[in-house]
């Protein structure tokens, strides 16, 4: 196959993978071909594709990935590619279930110093479920890295105050980004809802999106995100533009994808860093401005429309990227789930209470706010107002004390 690099062979209708090289599928084919008694053709017992400690890690990793593109949803499938394929690259191709040890794992994490702590956590949890998966699947005994030590995942602690919300959405140029980051706003939804919600799912006579089980996450029960009247009127407002597909679009009528938002992102990183920068008093250094023209006209970076920038040009376009540059270094970096986030902490500060939070949240309990949300431990003034709340005293109480 191609497209995988990888070498298969139909026993009894049972697709087996033989892995990359050709010279050692061809060995295990035969391999298989004595263990079995059998040929392609024959009709015997089907031959049982597991994992012992001899097999090849590569090997397992690609039955854990055939197994979760069948068996698991398209957007947890290519998480675990991304994750999986980057370790079994590090690793050498030869190194069996037997010989992996956790240090294997941990090199590969340590050869990545930029990645944040909660992206060496997820990296090391999806290798671990690769062999988990294999003990509860019967292909092997036990997980020979399910004691290596993950560190600590990583908090979301952006919260937007009111005011920074209104100060991003004045630096916001393009309205369909503004509906976007309005309505994150204003419902607390998840990301990839509002970029996935559809005329199909919006129920205006309640005010509310309606996500059925196979759409919503976890797969269990319909997921209900309710509007408030601004995200209504928003959403009222995109059904006439957009009758069919996703609601919410770019400015070129386009879904919003993962690389859309990080642009729209980025900008509102670099118009807000623009005022920091201006406060400061900062400059571009002129002797890095001129270095980094001569860097663009050495690796041809240097052209328009196929016409090279005169020398003017040029400066000025390098002038413009470091002057960006130092405008984001300034500017505060935000994501559409910051939003959300946002959104959780407000109405536990004002007194919504944890339970109905977490179903407006779409959340099946209160574990994840309890967990997530410490910070609200952190704040003083919203500590002492819980706690005259939960001990003044009612009308009534102090009638008949």
């Amino acid at each position: 196959r191609a497209p995988r690099n990888r070498w298969f062979v139909q026993l009894n209708g049972r697709q087996i993978n033989l892995g990359a090289d050709r010279d050692d599928a061809f060995r295990r084919y035969h391999d298989l071909m004595g263990r079995t008694g059998s040929s392609a053709g024959s009709t015997s017992a089907p031959f049982q594709n597991s994992a012992t400690d001899g097999d090849t890690v590569y090997a397992l990793v690609d039955l854990f990935l055939e197994w979760c593109q069948k068996n698991k949803a398209k957007r947890t499938y290519e998480w675990y590619v991304e994750k999986t394929s980057s370790f079994a690259r590090r690793i050498p191709r030869s190194l069996t279930v037997g010989q992996l040890k956790p240090f294997h794992v941990q090199d590969w994490v340590d050869a990545h110093p930029k990645w944040a702590p909660g992206m060496k956590r997820a990296c090391i949890t999806a290798v671990q479920r690769v062999f988990n998966w294999a003990v509860r699947q019967g292909r092997l005994v036990a997980n020979p890295i399910r004691s290596l030590e993950k560190p600590p995942g990583g908090r979301r602690t952006v919260v937007l105050t009111q005011a920074e919300f209104e100060r991003v959405l004045g630096v916001v140029v393009a309205p369909e980004f503004r509906d976007l980051i309005t309505v994150a706003w204003e419902t607390g939804c998840r990301p990839q809802e509002i970029v996935r919600v559809e005329a199909r799912h919006v129920d205006l006579a309640n005010g509310r999106w309606v996500f059925p089980p196979e759409e919503a996450k976890g797969k269990r029960q319909a997921r209900i995100v309710y509007l408030t009247p601004a995200a209504l009127a928003v959403t009222h407002r995109l059904l006439r533009l957009s009758p069919n597909g996703p609601l919410f679009r770019n400015a070129d009528a386009r879904p919003w994808v993962a690389q859309s938002l990080a642009c729209a992102f980025a900008r509102v990183q670099i118009a807000l860093g623009r005022t920091e920068v201006a406060r400061r008093k900062l400059t571009v250094d002129e002797t890095d401005i001129l270095a980094l023209a001569r860097d663009l006209r050495r690796r041809g970076k240097d052209r328009r429309a196929d016409k090279p920038l005169g020398e003017k040009e040029l400066v000025g376009v390098a002038r413009q990227r470091l002057a960006n540059r130092l405008a984001a270094k300034h500017g505060p970096k935000y994501c559409l789930y910051h939003f959300r986030h946002s959104w959780a902490t407000r109405a536990l500060e004002r007194g919504v209470d944890a339970v109905t939070v977490a179903v407006l949240m779409g959340h099946s309990d209160t574990r994840m706010l309890t967990r997530v949300y410490q910070h609200l431990s952190q704040n003083a003034s919203h500590l002492r107002t819980a706690v005259t709340a939960a001990t003044s005293q009612s009308p009534e109480r102090m009638a008949n004390p």
